[in-house]
This record gives structure tokens, sequence and C-alpha cells, in this order.
């Protein structure tokens, strides 16, 4: 996303500029009053922030990241509207004075700061609990992909039935791990690599395939208690 940055930051110099040109080039006959510098740092305030927000949102390579930093991106925005409202309300209405338009520049980014944590924060758990599903779904994804393999390569019609049925036994066991399954999917490790060898070597398979499906019940069973 970096390349699509850049072509942002293209955009938002140039929306400066053209904002910079209008109020420095309007007459007003009291240009450069203490309202009009209030104002125009203001609006050039709310400017810089919001590219600021838009670097940690679109600095992410991961479009579901970027989707989830997408809050910030829209406050940050909103947050820009009013500032330059605002602010230019300061530049253009004569005799505002000065105290008025720090006293609301204030306001605006006490509020602005507030909602933007409060949009980061929840990204960063969204992002946060996302990866840890990801992490904790691996160990039910990979023993699947094993089982499919297996069941592939495996022959004749009650080895290979026998294969899917742990397959289908794997695919709909819960898919979520913790810390408390880490010792029975050891064990379930183990008992598949062994029941895979025996069966692809056409070996008596019976008892191993009664023990890996009596580990996996066992860790459906966990699963259920540990929730």
């Amino acid at each position: 996303m970096k390349k699509f940055f850049k072509f942002y930051v293209i955009v938002w110099a140039i929306l400066l500029v053209v904002y910079s040109a209008v109020v420095f080039m309007v007459p007003t006959g009291y240009r450069f009053s203490g309202g009009f510098w209030a104002g125009y740092f203001m609006a050039l305030s709310g400017f810089v922030g919001q590219l600021v927000c838009a670097y940690y949102a679109f600095r992410s390579d991961k479009k579901e990241h970027i989707f989830m930093k997408f809050p910030l991106v829209s406050i940050s925005y909103f947050s820009l509207l009013v500032s330059v409202l605002f602010a230019s309300v300061c530049i253009f209405v004569p005799f505002l004075p000065m105290w008025l338009g720090a006293v609301g520049a204030v306001c605006i980014f006490g509020f602005s700061v507030v909602s933007l944590v409060k949009a980061e924060a929840a990204a960063d758990i969204a992002i946060s609990t996302e990866e840890k599903v990801k992490t904790n779904t691996l160990f039910i994804k990979n023993l699947s992909v094993d089982a499919e393999m297996l069941l592939n390569k495996v022959m004749g019609e009650p080895a290979k039935r026998d294969v899917q049925k742990v397959y289908e036994t794997i695919r709909y066991s819960d898919p979520i791990s913790c810390m408390e399954l880490i010792s029975v999917e050891e064990q379930i490790s183990q008992k598949f690599k062994e029941f895979s060898i025996i069966i692809l070597s056409r070996g008596e398979y019976r008892e191993v395939l009664g023990e890996l499906l009596t580990l996996l019940d066992e860790r459906n069973k966990k699963c259920r208690l540990f929730k």
C-alpha cells in the first residue's frame, strides 16, 4: 500500500495548496489579524493530523488490517472538515477575537484526539484478535490438510473408508485451540503420523485408528469444557 499512499500524499498536498491559496488570495481587509492566524493554523493542523492518521491506516500491506483501521481515516476526515469550516469562519469573519478561535481549536483538537485514540484502540484489538484466532486454528487446519492428503494416497476400500472417517472427524472438530489442549494435540499429531505410516504400508491399523479417534473425541470434549 506504500505506492497508494504516495498518490494519497499528492492529492493531500494539492488540497492543502488550494486551500492556502484561497485563504491568502481572497481580499478581506483584515488579513493577518489574530483570528486569521488562529484559523489558518487550525486548518493546517487538521490537514497534518489527517495525513498522520492516513499513514497509520495505510502503512500495512494487509487489506484486512486497512479495513479494520478505516474508522481512523473516516474520523480524521470528519475532524479535518470541522477544522477547515471553523478555521474559515475565523479567517473570513471580521473582528472575531483570537481567544474565540483558540478555544474552538482546542475543543475540536481534544474531541478529535479522543475519537482517534478510541478508533485506533478498537482497530488494534480487532487485529490482535484476528491474529490470535489464526494462530489458534492452525493445528486443526494443518491436520485437516494432512488427512486429506492421506485420503488421496491410501488404496483399498476399507482403508479409504476409515481414513475418510478420520478426515471428517478432524474437519468437523472444534477449530479453536488453547494452551490447555497442547498435551492432547501433541498426542494426536504423533498418533496420526503412526496411523499414516501403518495404513500406507498396508499394516494392521485398527488399534491405532481407535486410539486416534479417542484422542480426537477427548480434544473436542475439552474444547467445550474450556469455552
